[in-house]
């Protein structure tokens, strides 16, 4: 600890020589943020990229990014997900829906990047820069569609809140290679306190 450190709150928090960690804190009931229209008709690729601490397991789905919806050429990171105390990142093409699960413990910090080509098709799962599951099963291909991103719950089924803190969230239209995918997952290590 250096000789200064100035606790505002429980989520202000400044010490010299140490990055400030800032989160956004959903509460699992009604929490959510919706952004306008993201057009995604031009790709079949997306990487998802967030470092998230659950507080709680509520009954039903925790979401932290959906794109879209539930249906078709959309994709969901889900914590948790339905029937399993963890998380669910999945992908949809034009008529096929496919998910990787990991095991995620309650007020852990953890950094999740998804990797989504329903085109190809290949999802795969990453939780604090290894890879927790891939799957080439079919989805129908084709490409995203067109339309907002919600964070914290579904876009257009609300009641799937999430309940936990996102420290960081990257959403890019392609594929990330290797090299940048080690970049942002660094820094999102840093943002959430989480060790690689």
């Amino acid at each position: 600890m250096s000789a200064y450190q100035k606790a505002v709150s429980a989520y202000d928090l400044t010490e010299v020589g140490t990055s400030a960690v800032h989160a956004l804190d959903f509460d699992g009931v009604d929490d959510r943020m919706l952004t306008g229209t993201l057009d995604l008709t031009h790709t079949s690729q997306v990487t998802v990229v967030a470092a998230v601490s659950k507080a709680s397991n509520p009954a039903g789905r925790g979401t932290v990014v959906n794109f879209v919806d539930n249906g078709f050429n959309s994709f969901s990171l889900e914590v948790p997900q339905p029937t399993y105390p963890g998380t669910r990142w999945l992908h949809a093409g034009n008529t096929t829906l496919v998910g990787i699960n990991h095991a995620l413990a309650f007020d852990a910090p953890v950094l999740y990047t998804g990797l989504s080509d329903i085109g190809a098709p290949r999802i795969e799962l990453r939780a604090n820069g290894a890879s927790a599951g891939v799957s080439t099963a079919a989805t129908g291909g084709g490409n995203f569609k067109s339309g907002p991103l919600g964070i914290g719950d579904y876009v257009n089924m609300p009641g799937r809140c999430f309940h936990g803190r996102i420290y960081g969230l990257l959403v890019v239209d392609r594929i990330l290679t290797a090299s940048e995918i080690a970049m942002v997952e660094a820094y999102m290590a840093t943002r959430s306190g989480v060790t690689l």
